[in-house]
């Protein structure tokens, strides 16, 4: 079996191009990209696939300033996107895992032959580093997907939190636990094999939507929200 490493997060800069979208009519307008992956010419797309679920999370037991228990935040919000219709029980159960750090990177966790799916918080830089990743992102999920089947079987999400990384913008009310909420709320997203959204993009109206207020943008939005980042939590 074949098997490629995919990634995908929330960053403060430029955005990879749209791959194929699916439109979710509701009450109000949506867009979720559902992750793919090209095989003979063809879309896989990504998914979990059902003798690993529900999804059980093993997090970094180290603390975020700000933050008060990230293990307790990690289970609220897994426990959010179980309630939104289609993904009714993906997740199960944060664990504690063990404090991760670039030292044990790829062997305390990380190892993305074991199947786990963990979550790691970023202090320094490191972790970022030894999956030679910028330290200028702000979450990123790294996953095994089988290519043949589109199978998500392993990630690993990084959330950075060095100073200054989890700083909301001046003047927009947020706080330093609503924007660490915001973004793991967001790579638990791709866990469960969903790209970015369009919604709210500037070029929205090319592909057939309007751009969202800054009190609209969603959950899957692929940058740090500019003006009210609580409000990606939505």
């Amino acid at each position: 079996m074949r098997l490629a490493v995919r990634s995908s997060g929330a960053r403060r800069v430029s955005w990879a191009r749209l791959g194929v979208m699916l439109l979710l009519l509701a009450a109000t307008a949506g867009a979720f990209l559902v992750a793919n992956s090209r095989r003979n010419g063809r879309f896989v797309y990504e998914k979990v696939p059902s003798d690993r679920r529900p999804i059980d999370l093993l997090v970094d037991t180290d603390t975020v300033p700000g933050v008060g228990s990230p293990i307790v935040v990690a289970q609220q919000l897994m426990d959010r996107w179980n309630v939104v219709p289609g993904t009714e029980s993906l997740f199960g159960i944060a664990r504690a895992g063990g404090s991760y750090n670039g030292a044990n990177a790829k062997s305390a966790f990380g190892v993305f032959t074991n199947r786990q799916h963990e979550i790691a918080f970023d202090d320094d830089g490191s972790i970022l580093a030894a999956y030679g990743l910028s330290s200028g992102v702000l979450g990123i999920t790294l996953k095994i997907v089988d290519p043949g089947s589109g199978d998500i079987l392993d990630t690993l999400i990084v959330i950075n939190t060095q100073p200054g990384a989890l700083v909301p913008p001046g003047g927009s009310g947020a706080t330093t636990a609503q924007l660490f909420e915001g973004t793991l709320l967001h790579e638990l997203g791709h866990v469960l094999g969903l790209g970015h959204s369009a919604v709210g993009m500037t070029n929205a109206s090319s592909v057939g939507l309007a751009p969202a207020s800054s009190e609209q943008i969603p959950t899957m939005y692929p940058f740090r929200l500019p003006f009210r980042p609580q409000e990606g939590r939505t």
